[in-house]
């Protein structure tokens, strides 16, 4: 058999792999160009979300001077209480207070569980916040496109209110508690559905079940990879074959084809890290580790329920606090914290002994606590070359506390440096998924972080570059499926 028989004549595996990349790709090809043409929106356009500094820089007041309500007393209306803040709601102050199955918020003045919110309250509220006019004010309801997160959860339902303004914002306020807790702008809203919405299958009646959306994601990701994965072989397979050729050459197509195949080789790499990058966003605990603090030792950690360790702290104690627009209650190592924010910034008050203890808590306090838990290592350690990032995958700020545990775990325990909350739990299987998720998938390697400009446009050009490979796709798999119409249509009239 000649040479060029033999390389032609196509083997089993390699057969199964071109039928199983062919209809595949015709599957996928256009959600490939969607990913990737979302992908450079989402570059530059992020979903809309309103900071925590952002709410308290922008939130009314509370007046500490009306409160006669003590943090024991409202903690009394939910059971297995595990958070308690104070907010000014409509003028007067009141407690917030959450368990992991409710929220209640209770009147700071008469220490009654508070009704929900009425519309006209909720549109004065809007408008002292965006410092705006209401235009238009819908609700309560339970989500619309900007509040269908299961973080939204403790605060539906919302009023939605438009704004009379040039920016087009809208804001939720929280029917339950009266905070404000999203924003959005017209220019955002219009971006984000050819950016985030898209990109992430982020529509309404999908991502309303969180359990529906994450599957869905999670199994489409996983065949795109598969079949990226089969077009990649393949494509290698083709070069490889032809180059044996009698008449060697890096493609045997034509068209199309050619430079589906050309831009297939030119981006394999980038494509298959970005796509399996993306799915791992989708992991949620399936392979990695979440990061999250184990419950029991987050209870340990506290020293006590909320109610026993606010039992002896009366309103006087929180006069000190006068200008904030919410004040956090937390447990560190049986003792009470009340952390205060305002537009100024944070103050704490540590113990609760009437008066400011700083403006963060005092770090000797947190060790305590946590080396009553988890057994630290003596010496402080010092981070590797990925803090940086490993910071960003779980949005723990630059001055968060951190602690390692002793070897081998080797955990790294970061703590909100002014309510000493614990934030993140990062052990080594932690470490690994913010490299294979976060680096890859937003170039978000150490060495590009402190280069902004070269980091952009190293995320851009592959972008850019796989989106007109998918383009490709998208042509041959239109053209794959007519000609398969055409087949279809003779045989169904004969």
């Amino acid at each position: 058999m000649h040479v060029s028989d033999r390389l032609a004549r196509p083997r089993p595996k390699m057969f199964c792999i071109a039928w199983l990349h062919r209809w595949t790709g015709v599957a996928f090809c256009l959600m490939f160009a969607v990913w990737f043409a979302s992908g450079l929106v989402l570059a530059f356009v992020p979903f809309p979300a309103l900071s925590p500094q952002q709410r308290w820089s922008e939130a009314e007041r509370i007046d500490l001077r009306k409160l006669a309500v003590a943090p024991a007393q409202a903690l009394r209306h939910v059971r297995d209480a595990t958070t308690l803040r104070l907010v000014s709601i409509d003028g007067r102050p009141g407690y917030v207070v959450g368990s992991a199955t409710t929220t209640a918020t209770v009147d700071g003045i008469d220490g009654r569980v508070r009704e929900r919110l009425s519309a006209g309250a909720a549109s004065e509220i809007a408008a002292g916040f965006g410092h705006a006019g209401v235009r238009q004010l819908d609700g309560p309801l339970d989500d619309d496109q900007w509040v269908v997160h299961q973080k939204f959860d403790p605060w539906r339902p919302f009023y939605r209110a438009a704004l009379d303004d040039t920016p087009g914002t809208v804001l939720y306020v929280s029917a339950r508690t009266g905070e404000v807790v999203q924003r959005t702008r017209a220019n955002e809203r219009a971006w984000n559905w050819v950016g985030s919405i898209p990109h992430w299958l982020y529509f309404t009646q999908l991502r309303r079940s969180f359990t529906a959306w994450d599957r869905t994601v999670w199994w489409l990701a996983l065949a795109a990879l598969c079949s990226a994965s089969a077009g990649t072989v393949l494509g290698v397979y083709r070069t490889w074959q032809r180059a044996r050729s009698p008449k060697p050459a890096w493609s045997g197509f034509r068209g199309w084809l050619r430079w589906h195949h050309g831009l297939g080789l030119v981006a394999a790499v980038f494509v298959l890290g970005w796509i399996f990058s993306g799915w791992l966003s989708m992991d949620h605990g399936r392979l990695f580790s979440r990061g999250i603090p184990d419950p029991g030792q987050v209870a340990r950690y506290s020293g006590a329920p909320l109610p026993v360790v606010f039992a002896g702290v009366d309103v006087g104690a929180l006069r000190c606090l006068s200008g904030a627009t919410q004040i956090d209650f937390t447990a560190v190592g049986s003792g009470p914290v009340a952390v205060a924010r305002s537009p100024e910034g944070t103050v704490v008050s540590e113990g609760l002994v009437g008066r400011i203890t700083g403006t963060r808590l005092s770090p000797e306090v947190i060790l305590q606590a946590a080396a009553r838990v988890w057994t630290l290592d003596p010496l402080p350690g010092v981070p590797d070359r990925g803090e940086a990032l490993y910071r960003q995958a779980d949005a723990i700020a630059d001055d968060a506390v951190r602690l390692t545990t002793a070897a081998p775990a080797r955990t790294a325990l970061y703590f909100d440096p002014a309510s000493g909350a614990p934030l993140l739990a990062l052990d080594a299987s932690r470490r690994t998924y913010a490299w294979l998720y976060l680096a890859i998938h937003t170039t978000n390697f150490p060495l590009l972080q402190s280069h902004p400009v070269i980091r952009r446009v190293v995320q851009i050009v592959p972008l850019l570059l796989g989106l007109a490979f998918s383009l490709t796709g998208v042509v041959l798999g239109a053209r794959r499926l007519l000609l398969s119409l055409r087949k279809i249509r003779p045989a169904a009239t004969s």
